[in-house]
């Protein structure tokens, strides 16, 4: 499910890259918790909501990324799964489309790839950071939970 909310239809062949980003994350913050936690059952694994967020910043990147390649990211809304033209599939970057804008469709997936590894990277890092010091500086007595 998180490569489907990360990714949308027009960037399908990305899915398996959430998710293995995903299992990583989960992978990696485990370990850490089992090694360095002084909570004897702390559990840690991956979590949905950052995902949604996480979408939103991937569909900009996409956009911005086929915008600086000259090509024409397709436009509209996706609800419920709906196609964004009007019932047709959108064709982009696949079939007739990949072969009249090969050297750009490649370039785009490949970019596309390198940009959201390094965006959820650092992202996830710099959250991390804020809550260690949050926690390390007692700065959470200052937060209030309703």
């Amino acid at each position: 499910a998180y490569g489907m909310i990360m990714f949308d239809d027009i960037n399908a062949q990305h899915r398996a890259l959430g998710v293995k980003m995903n299992l990583c994350t989960a992978w990696v913050v485990g370990l850490v918790l089992a090694l360095f936690c002084n909570i004897k059952v702390a559990i840690g694994g991956p979590d949905l909501n950052p995902v949604v967020f996480l979408a939103g910043f991937v569909a900009d990147m996409a956009k911005e990324i086929a915008a600086q390649l000259e090509l024409e990211y397709p436009t509209g809304r996706r609800l419920a799964g709906a196609p964004s033209s009007g019932g047709a599939a959108v064709e982009w970057c696949t079939g007739a489309h990949k072969e009249a804008h090969l050297a750009e469709c490649l370039d785009y997936h490949e970019q596309l790839r390198a940009t959201v590894i390094f965006a959820v990277s650092a992202s996830s890092a710099v959250l991390g950071l804020l809550f260690f010091l949050s926690g390390r500086f007692r700065f959470t007595r200052y937060a209030s939970y309703v």
